[in-house]
């Protein structure tokens, strides 16, 4: 009885807060564990029941009301083993360590989309926790440094009030980018796009709903979309000479970024504050922004959607045909055919360039054929000098970028490349496409000259130095 006279008790309802308690009554919602089923939840019916009906009820409301419109009912979190955890057994891990090895975040956002939250026990597992760090925390974090390497901006941008407080104005403009997103013809865009606003609708319902698991689960599907596939296959826009096409990369990506940011709010509080701040949100925080509104899916949307889901399809078969038949990605090939697929444009491009392949037709061709339900395509695997070539030089220039990478290199440092070589197609891939490595590793030069650590490239052998200038 008790319990179920909080409502009214907290308030000393009917003897202060009168109006206030009736205007607010019944409550939206209330949250509590399982157990209190036949405890508190039931009191508060009993109660509400009680003080709203008859002739002249306790409570002048219209009709008979419960005590609250809806309920979010969590399950037990149990120890790893299914046994209840107990300081006595120690049969859990500590806390603080749990959180000074993944943050709050990574806890938050592990119980939120657990079955917990829809009234089922949980094994608490710090695997679990580290697998939602990784998946989600960490990646999302990742995605913002590239943006924000590209983007040219320092890791926090100061809010409205501390740029007050300093006198200084900063650009707000994270993409340096002008153009309107709704300008941009690359297909990449528009899909992660229209993966935004489809996420914003499941969140926003999942939200409105009380199904908090519902509602949580989407963020890291799209946010291993977005690194895996958007950021991935846009690399060499960030990357290229085409300035206009970079502005259109860097603005869809800041404004996927802002987006995401309240999206996970409720989540990942403080990875959302991050990722606001960096991307120069305006408000105070990331907590004081209005939810976002998600615009219905028009046909083209739905059509970019669809067209994406069947071209990596197509990229999935194109990968098992190239394991099949025992050749690396960073093999150039002649083609790949699509049998009675059409493909709107840009597609084609992007199966291109994930399968390494110089065009993608429609209709039969030679090759490895893999199906899957009404998909059939074949690759092409011979492999002519050229493309042979081609291949050599992917594999150099992976090589010397792994060379950075370990030197602690950043896009900012320009070096020298010496190499050395008996092998007499490596030598002529190092020469005929010496203006290509320049540009992809970075390079002010590329001339043969006295190697460093030797490195197996294809089928021979070349030693390699790096100079930092």
């Amino acid at each position: 009885f008790e319990s179920g006279s909080m409502p009214y008790g907290q308030m000393h309802y009917p003897f202060e807060n009168k109006k206030k308690f009736e205007d607010s009554f019944p409550a939206e919602f209330i949250a509590e564990g399982q157990d209190q089923t036949r405890g508190w939840f039931y009191t508060l019916h009993v109660l509400a029941t009680a003080l709203t009906t008859g002739k002249k009820p306790a409570i002048p409301v219209k009709k008979s009301e419960p005590a609250f419109k809806n309920i979010i009912v969590n399950g037990i979190v149990l120890a790893e083993d299914g046994k209840k955890m107990s300081k006595r057994l120690k049969n859990y891990p500590e806390p603080e360590i749990i959180l000074e090895k993944y943050g709050a975040d990574a806890v938050r956002y592990y119980l939120v989309s657990s079955p917990v939250m829809a009234a089922e026990s949980l094994n608490f597992s710090e695997i679990g926790v580290r697998e939602m760090y990784n998946k989600l925390i960490n990646t999302v974090y990742n995605v913002l440094e590239f943006y924000l390497m590209f983007a040219g901006h320092p890791t926090v941008i100061p809010t409205a009030k501390e740029e007050s407080l300093s006198g200084k104005k900063m650009d707000r403009d994270p993409s340096s980018a002008k153009a309107s997103l709704g300008m941009t013809n690359n297909v990449l865009d528009k899909w992660i796009l229209s993966k935004l606003q489809t996420l914003v609708k499941d969140v926003t319902e999942g939200m409105e709903a009380y199904k908090l698991v519902d509602a949580s689960r989407p963020i890291v599907d799209f946010v291993t979309e977005l690194s895996q596939w958007y950021v991935r296959r846009s690399r060499d826009r960030f990357k290229g000479d085409d300035v206009k096409d970079k502005q259109f990369a860097l603005a869809t990506l800041r404004e996927v970024l802002f987006t995401l940011s309240k999206v996970m709010a409720p989540f990942t509080p403080f990875m959302a504050e991050k990722i606001y701040r960096a991307v120069g949100g305006e408000m105070e925080s990331v907590h004081l922004e209005d939810w976002p509104t998600f615009v219905k899916a028009s046909a083209g949307d739905a059509r970019v959607i669809s067209e994406m889901e069947l071209a990596r399809t197509v990229v999935e078969l194109g990968l098992a045909a190239r394991a099949e038949a025992g050749i690396k990605i960073r093999q150039p090939l002649s083609a790949i055919y699509i049998s009675d697929l059409t493909l709107s444009e840009g597609f084609a491009d992007v199966i291109a360039d994930e399968l390494n392949v110089k065009k993608v037709e429609r209709g039969g061709g030679t090759g490895v054929t893999k199906q899957t339900g009404d998909v059939v395509v074949t690759l092409n695997t011979e492999i002519t000098l050229e493309l042979k070539a081609e291949g050599l030089l992917r594999e150099i220039v992976r090589t010397i970028n792994q060379i950075r990478k370990e030197q602690k290199l950043t896009i900012s440092d320009r070096v020298m490349v010496k190499y050395s070589t008996e092998d007499a197609l490596l030598r002529f891939v190092f020469s005929k496409y010496t203006e290509e490595i320049k540009k992809s590793v970075l390079a002010f030069s590329v001339d043969e000259g006295e190697g460093e650590a030797e490195f197996e490239i294809g089928e021979g052998k070349a030693k390699i130095n790096i100079i930092r200038l």
